[in-house]
């Protein structure tokens, strides 16, 4: 799942955005379009600046284009690049802007609303505009020296992270042809088996996850929700139609499909580090952090300060370019290691 080919393939199937993790903007955007124009050259973009704000986004977001009736109409270009998201401080009153924002754009992209004709305005920021078939909208973040700290809502809007680095570049040649039809496999999507025992291995491994002893120190940004249960399994499936896009033949998940897409979601999803009192660089005393684990004892078990300090600093994230956030990520390890699969 490095490959941001098949990451574009999969968000094309599933109609989900995705973000990047990229160490050169310039190139990574380049990368994004180059692909996607090989699957469809009409395919119109857009960059968009975050830090300039969210309250005209959807303006920003458009194009103009006439309707039938020779008048002008907005609409949303197909691909758009979101620059700065890892930047962005937002109070409460940008976040709700922004989650309203894309309530309205998942409601139109709701089943029943797949099957309105997409040349038929929405209302979405109190202005009609329309939202073409193939939409993405895929955050471009420069990778820093810590996983960027985005609120957590605003993170559950995005299936995953791609990193896409360029000091790493994978010399195997790369196919330019899309040898699938996105529509046959956008039908297939609903006939992927999803055996109960597997679905089972999923919820284990968020219940592991949501318990792990580290969670306990930044609960919000580390428990993943509902909807990161439904990413897991929505990927899973996405990545059975993308295997076997040129047959359809084998269309059943399997616990190795269930572990990348765990993979892939939590990595992006779950965070500790975010409640930097317990980070080896904070800036409280040790008396103040060794008084906040005493009040944590049950997720911790009274044990010794010396023993925490020593479980902390080993579970910090790492900077690793094999991963797909560009860093470690040692509680979804702990999980995977800990929930045995079905057989």
């Amino acid at each position: 799942m490095k490959n941001l080919r098949t990451s574009l393939s999969l968000a094309l199937i599933a109609r989900r955005n995705f973000t990047c993790v990229t160490d050169h903007y310039e190139h990574c955007v380049h990368e994004i379009i180059t692909r996607l124009t090989q699957f469809d050259a009409s395919l119109s973009w857009t960059e968009v600046d975050i830090l300039k704000g969210s309250q005209d986004l959807i303006s920003k977001m458009c194009r103009e284009e006439k309707s039938g009736d020779d008048s002008q109409a907005l609409k949303l270009h197909n691909i758009v690049i979101w620059n700065h998201l890892e930047s962005y401080s937002m109070d409460l009153a940008t976040k709700n802007d922004l989650l309203r924002t894309f309530d309205q754009l998942e409601m139109h992209n709701a089943i029943d609303s797949r099957k309105e004709d997409h040349k038929k305005p929405v209302i979405i920021q109190n202005q009609e505009v329309i939202v073409p078939d193939i939409f993405i909208i895929i955050p471009v973040m420069k990778l820093g020296n810590t996983i960027p700290k985005i609120n957590p809502q605003i993170k559950e809007r995005f299936w995953f992270c791609q990193s896409v680095f360029f000091k790493r570049i994978d010399k195997r040649a790369e196919s330019s042809e899309w040898d699938w039809d996105l529509e046959e496999c956008r039908n297939r999507l609903a006939d992927v088996y999803f055996d109960p025992e597997v679905r089972e291995y999923v919820s284990s491994l968020m219940v592991f996850t949501r318990s792990h002893r580290l969670t306990s120190l930044a609960p919000l940004t580390s428990r993943p929700t509902y909807k990161g249960t439904l990413s897991i399994v929505e990927l899973a499936k996405a990545l059975v139609v993308w295997n076997n896009r040129l047959n359809f033949d084998r269309l059943y998940v399997t616990p190795d499909y269930v572990k990348v897409a765990y993979r892939k979601v939590c990595y992006w999803l779950v965070d500790w580090e975010t409640n930097p009192t317990f980070i080896s660089k904070s800036n409280q005393t040790e008396h103040d952090r060794r008084m906040q684990i005493s009040i944590l004892t049950g997720d911790w078990y009274g044990s010794e300060w010396q023993s925490v300090k020593s479980y902390l600093k080993e579970n910090e994230s790492h900077k690793d370019f094999k991963t797909t956030t560009g860093f470690q990520n040692k509680i979804v390890e702990d999980v995977l290691d800990s929930v045995l699969p079905p057989l």
